[in-house]
């Protein structure tokens, strides 16, 4: 039996049932089906019959059931708290949850050295330094090329038409992706989380689709869905108090509209099948990471150490892109799908989903103010 905390043993105050209970036949388990509400009204039953009757003769019969249900709520309670330890042994995010619940909640003190070098403590002014920091990533790249290249291809996918009909975002198909999203608590720009969405009626679904089918069809993103607010964390071994460079000091967690998230999990499974994914490709592909990328090295590196002399080297180029998600062009990554989606309206709509995102970036509880990204794509939580 896994060994259980004393804080469950505190909080159970139960005895375990004995092993002679667990030689129960399953007809008897199933027939007992006991359940804290039928275990509650077996004992009004019985408060009924001794006010009424004390000597009646089903007391006893009554008592046995009770006796029984008692047993079996003890052991489904015991049952419980296993699993729940079983989970918390190989669940990273239920042990994750129980760290962050030990760690209390506290706002950053003392000051902040801003890049250019002046200091405060003002969780306002932080704020607002990183979201123009932010939104500097790629200033040194020529604007007016990459808005003339945007232009042209807006310009040639509405001349281009819809190689095939396609289909509505059924009722179905919305309430899948809902279902298989995290059942996040943050909240978006808008206010709603996915809980949220996990919670909403049968009706509710169907308009949510009916939203998503005609902001595809005309082509057109909610202006809540090109919000982003952005969370900024330390990465190790870096100074908190002193920021250089946002892409080389701090890692940007985006929480997006929940909506938005959902569409975008039913436009990815539809294009999935017509976008190739490069052979040699690990990150953000299915069933790849890198621990794939680390194993395929080694292996080459294996592979040549175990040979006869003369034996094959292996030489490994290593590239570290900065702030590769921060100045990625939308018109290049267009391009890119434009071959390969054949619904050119989904092509339009992720062209405006993620062209000019607005950002706030919060610190200490404190949000800046609203700017435009020119360039980059949010990395989502």
């Amino acid at each position: 039996m896994p060994t259980l905390s004393k804080t469950s043993w505190r909080l159970l105050s139960l005895e375990r049932p004995v092993d002679t209970y667990r030689t129960e036949s399953l007809h008897q388990r199933e027939s007992t089906c006991a359940t804290p509400r039928k275990y509650s009204e077996l004992i009004k039953e019985r408060e009924r019959i001794q006010r009424s009757n004390p000597l009646d003769s089903n007391l006893r019969a009554l008592n046995g059931k009770i006796e029984t249900a008692r047993w079996e709520l003890r052991r489904l309670i015991w049952q419980k708290i296993e699993e729940i330890e079983n989970k918390r042994k190989t669940d990273c995010n239920a042990l994750w949850q129980v760290i962050k619940g030990l760690k209390p909640k506290t706002k950053s003190s003392g000051s902040i050295k801003l890049p250019n070098g002046s200091t405060t403590a003002n969780p306002k002014t932080i704020a607002d330094v990183l979201a123009r920091s932010l939104v500097a990533v790629g200033k040194d790249r020529d604007c007016r090329e990459e808005r003339i290249q945007w232009r042209k291809t807006k310009r040639r996918l509405k001349k281009l038409r819809t190689q095939q009909s396609a289909s509505t975002i059924s009722h179905s198909e919305a309430k899948l992706a809902i279902l298989k999203g995290k059942p996040s608590k943050a909240l978006g720009p808008d206010g709603i989380c996915h809980l949220h969405l996990k919670h909403v009626p049968h009706n509710s679904i169907s308009l949510i689709a009916e939203l998503f089918n005609a902001s595809i069809n005309e082509k057109k993103v909610p202006d809540s869905w090109k919000k982003a607010n952005v969370f900024m964390l330390p990465k190790p071994g870096i100074d908190p108090n002193e920021i250089k460079s946002v892409s080389t000091v701090l890692f940007l967690v985006s929480l997006l509209s929940s909506l938005a998230k959902v569409l975008e999990k039913i436009i990815l499974e539809r294009i999935r099948q017509e976008i190739e994914s490069p052979k040699d490709q690990h990150a953000f592909k299915e069933n790849h990471s890198t621990t794939t990328a680390i194993t395929e090295a080694t292996n080459c590196i294996v592979g040549g150490l175990n040979m006869e002399k003369p034996a094959n080297s292996t030489i490994m180029t290593c590239l570290d892109m900065k702030a590769a998600f921060n100045t990625i062009s939308i018109a290049k990554i267009l391009y890119g799908l434009e071959d390969a989606i054949a619904d050119k309206n989904v092509c339009c709509w992720l062209g405006n989903y993620l062209y000019k995102l607005n950002i706030s970036v919060q610190y200490d509880e404190v949000k800046s103010s609203w700017l435009t990204l020119k360039d980059g794509v949010p990395q989502e939580q």
